[in-house]
Order: C-alpha cells, then structure tokens, then sequence
C-alpha cells in the first residue's frame, strides 16, 4: 500500500506575516525609485538649462548682443526664437521667420503651439503638453526657462531687460559684476491657472524675463503687451523661493519643482544649483549685470 505524504503548507499566520514583509519592503523601495527617477529628472533639466545658456553665448558671439524680443513684432515674439538654431532647431527657426516675413498674425505662428523639449524641465509634466492661457483663453506651447530680468520688472537691471524701459541692446561688455556672477535664465514651472509661459509669443509680462523680487500689482497694461492681473488675483511681493503651481503669484519668480531649490545658468553657461533657503540679497545681486556686488561661491 502507498502512502501519500503530505506536504508542508503555509498557515495563515504566516501567509499574513510574509504579506506584510512584501508591503513594508515595497513602501520602502518606491520613495527610492522615486526619488531616483527625481535625481535623474534634475540632472537631465540641468542639462537643458545648460544648452540654452550656450545657446544665449552662441547667440551673442554671432551678433554681439544678448537675444532679445525686439523684431517687427515688437514685444510679443520672444527670445527664445534666436536661439534655436544652437539647439539644433533651425527647420522651425526657419519655418518661423519665413512666417514673420509674410507677417502671420503672432496669434497663428507654426512656433506657438510646437512643443519643444529643449525649453522644457522633465520635473513639469505641466509643460509637456499644451497650455490655455487663463486670460485670454489663447493657446500655446510652454516653456519652463525665462530670461533674468533683473531685479525687477521695473528696474530692469539685468541680462534680459524690459526692452520698452531699456532700448539699448545688451552685451557681454556690460556685465560689469562678471559673467560668472550674473545669473541669465532660471527655471519656472507652469502654473495652474497660466497668465505666461510662451516659449514663442504672447502678451505677458517681461516677455519671457522674471525678476527676482517683483511686485505683481504694480503692473498695467501698455504699448508694450503687459498686462494687469488686478482684477485677476491679487499678490503680495513675490521672491525666489518654495513655490506651489496652484498659487497664481508664484509663475512670477523664479522656482522648480526639484526638492530644495532650483538650477540657474550664469552669463558664463555654467549652470548652479541654488537652495531655497538662500539669501535673497545674495539671489538679487546674482541678476543684476551692474549692480556692483561681489558674490563668492
């Protein structure tokens, strides 16, 4: 006679207590995968920042200025457009020009509602996609780099001044605090209700340049597209610091959603990371190109 032998189970218990083990493991893996995945999101926008910084050197080597909005279009097509032949963008340049020359409304222009991912941070899945501007309902494709401004918007003391306010044309000469100390874009993420962010054209304030300590209410609209947010929302002075992407006043200064802080490129195109908890007299002298100040690493 054959005696069938039986085989070990798992009680209950033990079922249970293996589950548990698997559950706390896993809950203990994911905030590594993430913030790996966070690390590489951080590294790969650093990068980015850092071509369009070469992009704003390669620029002013050819034309001996800092690109700017200025064309036939006044204010409403930005800088960023001068640049991209150094990203490797020069079929949308082209396209681009090619549709200002035959003076496509800026409404319309090819470049409004082409996503490019050079201009965007991986960390913003907001500017992967296009965005609906909250004033005016009008579309377009975003951008997570904006040009320093300077201090503020009326001040204009910086790398990429309010060209109705400073009509001179920047150069490196007049860096006079050293490229190394001046800070030339920064990163911005896209807010929830979106009043600027076109990488291309729009009607917004500093036509793709913040400052580093603005005063929202103070701005009205003008020959130069800005436009009022008073009867929108209203802010208090606005600073580099934490932001939140559902507090409309914080697409007026610089941020990220990187943990800590945010990457700026230097006038030189070497990038930086800057904490949040940084000084921000120290942050306001890095965007000014004459202010002055000495700032050490």
């Amino acid at each position: 006679m054959i005696k069938l032998r039986s085989q070990p189970a798992f009680t209950m218990v033990e079922l249970l207590v293996s589950i548990g083990i698997i559950a706390i493991l896993v809950s203990l893996l994911l905030p590594a995968v993430h913030y790996a995945r966070e690390a590489s999101r951080r590294i790969s926008c650093n990068n980015k920042l850092r071509q369009v910084g070469i992009g704003v050197i390669g620029f002013h080597d050819r034309h001996r200025f800092v690109p700017n909005s200025s064309s036939d279009y006044g204010l409403l097509v930005h800088w960023h457009l001068q640049i991209l032949d150094d990203l490797e963008l020069r079929p949308l340049k082209s396209l681009i020009d090619s549709e200002m020359e035959r003076h496509v409304n800026w409404n319309v222009l090819k470049g409004r509602f082409t996503l490019v991912s050079a201009f965007s941070c991986p960390s913003d899945f907001a500017c992967q996609e296009l965005v609906i501007q909250h004033y005016t309902n009008l579309v377009f494709a975003p951008s997570n780099y904006v040009g320093i401004i300077g201090r503020s918007f009326e001040r204009s003391d910086g790398l990429f001044p309010d060209l109705s306010r400073h009509q001179k044309k920047v150069r490196f000469s007049d860096v006079l605090d050293g490229l190394s100390s001046t800070f030339a874009v920064c990163e911005r993420p896209i807010a929830k209700q979106p009043l600027v962010g076109s990488w291309l054209s729009s009607q917004e304030y500093g036509s793709q340049a913040i400052g580093s300590e603005e005063n929202p209410p103070g701005w009205r609209l003008t020959s130069s597209a800005y436009f009022s947010i008073a009867n929108l929302f209203t802010c208090d002075s606005v600073q580099f610091g934490r932001g939140d992407v559902r507090n409309p006043c914080d697409q007026f200064h610089a941020w990220s959603h990187h943990a800590g802080g945010a990457n700026f490129v230097r006038a030189d195109g070497s990038t930086v990371f800057i904490s949040f908890d940084t000084n921000r007299e120290v942050v306001s002298a890095l965007c000014t190109v004459a202010g002055h100040e000495y700032v050490a690493d």
